[in-house]
Order: C-alpha cells, then sequence, then structure tokens
C-alpha cells in the first residue's frame, strides 16, 4: 500500500502597515505594493499551497494595487472591501491571496471597537481552500490616541469573546494567522487553542501579537519571520508544514 502523501502549506500572517498617507504614522514608504508583492510572490509562485492573510491593507489605492497584482499572476483573492461608517471610513484591512482556487470565503465585522479603530471595519475573514479554512483577522489596538485605553480594552476582550464564539462553531481543519494586538498567553485564557507555533524573534517592539495557531495537528513544522522595515513595522511571519 502507498504511503499517503502529505500536501505541504505556506501560511503567511503579515500586518504590511498599509495605513492611508494622511495617517501612517510607520514611517514605512508610502508607494509600496511592488515591495509588497515581491516578498509573497516568492512563496505564492511554489508548488505549495500558500495562504497570506494580511493585514491593514486600509489604502485604497494600495488595495487596488494589490488585486491588480493578484489577477495578473493568475492568484487568488479574498477582501471585503466594506468601509465603516465613520470620518475616515476605512474598509477591515484584511485580504487573503491565495495560489489555489478559493472555494469559499466569509467576513464578519467585529461588533466593538474604540477610539481611532472605530474608524475601520475590522472583524474575520475567513477563506475555504481545498477543504481547509484559513482565519484571518485583526483585533483592537488598547493603546489608542483617541478615547480611553480601559474602553479600548474593553472593546478589545469583547473581540476575542467573539472570536472564540468562531473559534468554538467552525467545523472543519482550521489554520488561524493574524494580528490579535495579544499575546499568546493573554489570547489562551479565553480561547481553548489546541496547537500553537512561536516565531523566536518579536513580531513588533519586543512582543508578539502577531499569531498562527490550528485546531488540528500539523507535521514538520518550521515557523520562521522576515524583518522588511521600509515596508512595515511588523515582521512577516511565516508557517511552514504538511497537511
Amino acid at each position: 500500500m502507498c504511503a499517503l502523501l502529505l500536501m505541504k502549506v505556506v501560511f503567511i500572517t503579515w500586518n504590511i502597515a498599509g495605513l492611508p498617507n494622511l495617517i501612517n504614522f510607520s514611517g514605512t514608504s508610502k508607494n509600496k505594493v511592488d515591495a509588497i508583492y515581491e516578498e509573497i510572490d516568492k512563496y505564492l509562485k511554489k508548488d505549495d499551497l500558500v495562504v497570506v492573510n494580511l493585514q491593514e491593507s486600509f489604502d485604497t489605492k494600495l488595495c487596488k494595487d494589490l488585486i491588480e497584482r493578484t489577477k495578473n499572476r493568475n492568484y487568488h483573492y479574498a477582501f471585503n472591501g466594506t468601509k465603516a461608517k465613520s470620518f475616515f471610513g476605512l474598509n477591515s484591512g484584511l485580504m487573503t491571496i491565495s495560489n489555489y482556487p478559493i472555494d469559499e470565503y466569509h467576513f464578519e465585522k467585529y461588533k466593538d471597537s474604540h477610539g481611532e479603530d472605530s474608524f475601520s471595519n475590522k472583524g474575520i475573514l475567513r477563506t475555504k481552500i481545498r477543504g481547509y479554512w484559513f482565519v484571518n483577522t485583526h483585533m483592537q489596538n488598547d493603546n489608542v490616541m483617541i478615547g480611553s485605553k480601559n474602553t479600548a480594552i474593553i472593546a478589545h476582550n469583547n473581540q476575542i469573546n467573539q472570536f472564540a464564539k468562531l473559534y468554538e462553531n467552525l467545523n472543519g481543519s482550521v489554520l488561524y494567522g493574524g494580528d490579535f494586538n495579544v499575546n499568546i498567553d493573554k489570547l489562551a485564557k479565553t480561547i481553548p487553542i489546541e496547537h500553537f507555533w512561536s516565531p523566536t524573534q518579536y513580531t513588533i517592539h519586543k512582543y508578539t501579537p502577531d499569531l498562527t495557531f490550528a485546531n488540528f495537528p500539523i507535521k514538520n513544522v518550521k515557523i520562521s519571520t522576515e524583518n522588511h522595515p521600509q515596508l512595515s513595522d511588523h515582521r512577516m511571519v511565516i508557517l511552514e508544514g504538511n497537511l
């Protein structure tokens, strides 16, 4: 009997600091879509199943250019462009790109937010690819510049609780990757995370809010990061393994 062949997966999560120029305080370059795509394309062009979760794809032109380059390379993407009903009216910032067709995708907006996070439509984007769910999210920042830190923490906790309901109810094999704006220890107090892989490097400012985990075991896992400070203040997190 032939041994069952395992499918190789490359799962990436990366906050690309794609805020509109007017409110982009990350210090990264403004017109950076080609450089961003160069970094993710070196993985997407592999024969393996490659899924890239991006956060902070807020800027309208950046989103348009990312989608254009994705289509030009015959890749596939999921994106919810609905904007928040606020002064800046930003979208969710979430985009998932894969070299394999996306069978279905769903977006769920977080019910609670505070401060400048209320300018965007943050939530949870989940895509189904080759029978697996890939979940992308970006949660509330506690250190708000507008409003109260205590209120921001309450909103963040409410988002974690909302995410926990999805974690509990989403059936099948699921991989999660995103900017949770909290470390794994705090997240695990609410969500019964079963399989988690942590990079050895901090992903931003001596802190690791950029997390990858799953509700099923993945074999031969290798977890690494890449630092591209000219593009983002967050490191890219790369998980490689066998499904």
